[in-house]
């Protein structure tokens, strides 16, 4: 079998992970990209709790368990079914238990009252609970770990007090069938994912699974195969060469003059956009800016334009329903809400005998056909009624008896729309002027959009994908200032981008191929082609002014120079997380 590599400096690495991850599951991009990426931003320390929503047998322990399976097979998740209250919190006196030389602060001496402080900062960053019903207790300590970073436990050890202090775990991720929680301050810190349970997803699970049939090899644990794929490692290999990076946001600004600020919740959910777009410009660092401070002697890369973009294709509906309070199934139904109900027939008594009369009313039974809920699917439907009214916006008669009526009220849910309009990438250079910075170093080619449910192979070249598609030109955030507008969501999932100014993506010049020792002074085996307008992908982007080539003579003078020009090879990615930083 192939070894599967993916290139950090392609410009369709998005596409190219949800390729492999559709090997196991079908659809649900949207989900699938905003678990990788927050699992993602836990390597730079960014906290989340991520909560997946949906009926039973929906899929959501399936989606979560694809996605993570890369970051478990280097090491950085904790998993389990259930958890009790005070696991979190004794967890680091196992860890600490474990250490041969566990971190503690030195006490003065002749102070025995003084508590012994132990930090415990373990390697493990993802910690997914299989269903939050066994997380009920836990909520405590998850909220506090996500506000504060870390968790302080006062205990005793041999009749001396001690003070543990646990960091290390940045985000939580979990399943739930409920459509709301108990813990109000719980639900404020999450990102809801809504599970996609339209018939047109159950079609690509049946037909996935009718494919799965036809093979020979019969897997009795699914998820230790996939674990042990060719898709995971490629995955996996591809999180390591990710680096721990500071990511400045150049149009905070803009996105910040248009979020409303009507109450103290709305100061929470500002910060979660802004980790996404971080998170974002992380899997795709090799591509961005790179910029530094001058006073505080800090580095980092420059958000672009593009992962707002990728934004609003990837997490507009969770952020819609975190801000609001609605997801789009309550969407659905409180629009449907909104128009004429139809007739049901009512039972009354009259003396000894009964009678039906006609009344115009939704009720459970005819709002679940309309909603794709079906008779199966009542009770999900009653629980969303149930969050709805709890939130107002929706009104429960109960006062004729079952079945209950439902009609809205005259509260409307919160408009939330975001357009970047005035920043460019074009002003990336005054800005940074603005605010102090120096930019350091600059990707050779412009930041190009591709919808990722368009790339349909995680290894082709990208000029036969975008041929087959038939582009209608090319995206770029250094064009038009028109192109960082809001695009409606269907536009964006049919969007694609030309690539004429990109070189072929292929195993001879994939970036991700390291140079072998023995070819460093003949020039490689590699039979170089003519690409036009192009980048030599044989020479680091990011370190090398003078790779880009206009003229197929200086490109062959440049090409018969790779004996000097070439470097020695970089240093094999560590193996986890904690070798990158240092610590054994």
């Amino acid at each position: 079998m192939t070894k599967i590599t993916l290139d950090p400096h392609d410009p369709a690495i998005l596409g190219r992970l949800l390729c492999l991850f559709h090997v196991r599951l079908k659809g649900e991009d949207r989900n699938i990209l905003s678990l990788f990426q927050s699992f993602v931003g836990a390597l730079s320390g960014r906290p989340a709790i991520i909560v997946v929503k949906g009926r039973t047998r929906g899929g959501k322990s399936r989606l979560v368990k694809t996605v993570i399976a890369p970051y478990k097979k280097i090491g950085l998740v904790l998993d389990y079914s259930r958890v009790t209250q005070t696991f979190l919190e004794h967890l680091a006196m196992q860890y600490w238990a474990k250490s041969k030389q566990p971190e503690k602060k030195k006490e003065e001496e002749g102070n025995d009252v003084k508590p012994q402080r132990i930090l415990v900062d373990i390697p493990e960053r993802i910690l997914f609970i299989d269903e939050i019903r066994g997380a009920s207790q836990t909520t405590e300590p998850i909220k506090i770990n996500f506000s504060e970073g870390r968790i302080k436990l006062g205990t005793v050890i041999k009749n001396r007090p001690v003070e543990i202090e646990l960091r290390g775990i940045k985000v939580v991720v979990t399943t739930t069938t409920s459509a709301s929680f108990a813990d109000p301050e719980f639900e404020n810190r999450t990102l809801p994912l809504q599970i996609d349970e339209s018939t047109e997803q159950t079609g690509r699970i049946l037909d996935h699974e009718a494919d799965e049939g036809e093979r020979l090899e019969e897997d009795d644990d699914e998820d230790e195969a996939w674990l042990n794929g060719l898709e995971v490692e490629a995955i996996a290999d591809f999180v390591k060469r990710l680096q721990p990076v500071r990511v400045s946001i150049p149009f905070t600004h803009e996105l910040a003059k248009q979020f409303p600020r009507k109450n103290v919740f709305e100061r929470g959910e500002f910060p979660k956009i802004k980790r996404f777009i971080r998170n974002l410009a992380t899997i795709h660092q090799y591509q961005r800016v790179k910029i530094r401070d001058k006073q505080k002697l800090l580095v980092g890369i420059a958000a672009d334009p593009i992962d707002w973009q990728y934004l609003q294709e990837i997490g507009l509906p969770s952020f819609k329903e975190s801000f609001t309070g609605i997801s789009e199934k309550e969407q659905k139904i409180y629009d449907i809400l909104k128009g004429g109900a139809p007739a049901i027939v009512v039972k009354k008594s009259t003396g000894t005998l009964d009678q039906e009369e006609a009344e115009y009313a939704w009720t459970v039974r005819n709002l679940a056909p309309k909603t794709e809920f079906g008779r199966r699917g009542e009770d999900t439907l009653r629980k969303l009624l149930q969050r709805m009214t709890d939130d107002g916006y929706v009104f429960e008669d109960q006062s004729k008896g079952k079945p209950y009526r439902y009609s809205v009220t005259e509260l409307e849910p919160e408009a939330f729309n975001l357009t970047l309009t005035k920043y460019t990438a074009d002003g990336l250079d005054k800005w940074a002027s603005t605010r102090g910075y120096e930019i350091t170093g600059k990707p050779q080619t412009t930041s190009v959009y591709y919808a990722p449910a368009t790339i349909n192979n995680a290894t082709s070249p990208l000029s036969n994908i975008l041929k087959a598609a038939e582009p209608n030109g090319v995206e770029s955030c250094r064009d038009t200032p028109s192109q960082h507008e809001t695009l409606p969501l269907a536009g964006m999932q049919q969007g694609m981008a030309g690539n004429e100014h990109l070189a072929p993506l292929t195993p001879e010049n994939n970036q991700a191929t390291m140079v072998p020792r023995q070819h460093e002074t003949s020039g490689g085996p590699w039979s170089i082609p003519w690409w036009g307008q192009c980048c030599c992908t044989l020479c680091p982007h990011q370190d090398s002014d003078s790779n880009l080539f206009d003229g197929k003579a200086s490109f062959e003078e440049h090409v018969s120079r790779h004996c000097e020009i070439w470097r020695e090879p970089p240093e094999e990615p560590p193996t986890s997380h904690m070798a990158r930083r240092g610590v054994e």
